[in-house]
């Protein structure tokens, strides 16, 4: 004979059907955040996987720079890497190179020229070196205070030292050649820091130099240099 189902039992019965639905509705949520946690959780990793491979091996990752042309083609930027996630210094041969090879392939019917962009100077180790040795010996830096001695402060001091004859020289070098020359340099935000890490002097502990800039190669027709 079946067993008679109280009012009671209904009841219980109701009861554990409406907890087993609320488990389950909740496992079906709990799996869908878990979906979609995962699926960020992959995008981020496919973004910063990289860099967290460059610095587990010590950036061994292939550098790839290059230089990218403004859209009304008077200007450039010159990109230490083709993923600006990852940092890659850029030593001059490199410069040399990149910016040849660019100038070599740039058609001539092109605008002219008026700028490239180099970005920060501690990605050209050999700008940032040089830099901070001029200013070191320069009269015009008060390597005590860490500040420019002359009016027009830090940005117009870091320009005429990277624009003197010397160094623009060296920045010139690949234009060698094309209908262009680097006439000077101008600089933003500049960064001081101590003598004895970012110059040649080592033993300049109680001095501070500037380091690192945001620079632009002011570009002309060669025949102004002459």
């Amino acid at each position: 004979m079946d067993p008679v189902c109280t009012t009671e039992d209904r009841a219980r019965m109701a009861g554990r059907y409406a907890l087993d639905h609320m488990f389950t509705v909740a496992e079906v949520t709990l799996r869908l955040a878990f979906r979609r946690a995962l699926g960020q959780l992959r995008r981020l990793a496919g973004r910063w996987l990289p860099v967290w491979l460059g610095f587990g091996a010590g950036w061994a990752v292939a550098c790839n720079p290059l230089l990218e042309a403004s859209a009304d083609g008077e200007a450039a930027v010159f990109r230490p890497h083709s993923n600006a996630f990852l940092h890659c210094q850029v030593h001059e041969a490199v410069y040399r190179s990149v910016v040849g090879a660019w100038l070599h392939q740039r058609p001539s019917a092109a605008p002219p020229l008026r700028t490239l962009y180099l970005g920060r100077a501690v990605s050209f180790p050999w700008i940032s070196r040089h830099l901070a040795d001029a200013a070191l010996a320069s009269a015009a830096w008060d390597a005590r205070r860490g500040r420019a001695r002359r009016s027009g402060g830090e940005n117009a001091l870091v320009a005429a030292l990277l624009s003197a004859e010397a160094f623009r020289s060296r920045l010139d070098e690949p234009f060698a050649g094309s209908p262009y020359g680097v006439l000077g340099v101008t600089a933003e935000k500049v960064l001081v820091g101590p003598a004895g890490e970012h110059s040649s002097d080592a033993a300049a502990v109680d001095r501070r130099v500037p380091y690192d800039a945001m620079l632009w190669l002011q570009i002309g027709a060669r025949r102004q240099l002459d």
